[in-house]
């Protein structure tokens, strides 16, 4: 019947009577089921350190660094494809892109301030990346990946 099984403590007694063994399960069930691990495995690496090779995800990253929040209307007409443009430009050419574009445009060159400022960003960049590779650096990022795994 329908309600046989469903009082609380044939609950309670279901939930700790729990016996399976490997021989109840079927070969094609084991050999679904490695499949599925053997490609959660495969994917481990992406899995923990949250990487990602999605091209379109990083195209919207790069595109994302010129919105400039809601400090700008980006409502005006061509908004859109000058950021994708300003996008290609930063990632091809680098932080120093703009004042390479200034001389390439209007063959003068561009002001001290503003030639300063971008090679401030790209010292501090290429400054970011030395540090980033050191080993001591790895070792302690993925300590700290590690532990926060293990705190979940």
């Amino acid at each position: 019947m329908w309600s046989d099984g469903t009082s609380l403590e044939a609950q309670e007694e279901s939930r700790f009577d729990y016996d399976l063994f490997p021989s109840d399960l079927d070969s094609a069930m084991r050999q679904d089921i490695a499949l599925i691990l053997n490609n959660v495995a495969k994917k481990s690496i992406s899995l923990i350190g949250n990487f990602t090779t999605n091209l379109a995800e990083c195209w919207m990253h790069m595109r994302s660094k010129f919105d400039g929040g809601k400090m700008f209307n980006h409502c005006n007409r061509g908004s859109w494809h000058t950021r994708c443009y300003s996008a290609a430009l930063r990632f091809n050419r680098g932080p120093k892109w703009s004042t390479s574009t200034w001389r390439d445009i209007t063959n003068t060159i561009p002001g001290y301030h503003f030639d300063k400022l971008f090679t401030e960003r790209q010292l501090a960049l290429e400054n970011n990346h030395i540090i980033k590779s050191k080993p001591e650096i790895k070792s302690s990022r993925w300590k700290r990946k590690m532990a926060s795994i293990k705190s979940c």
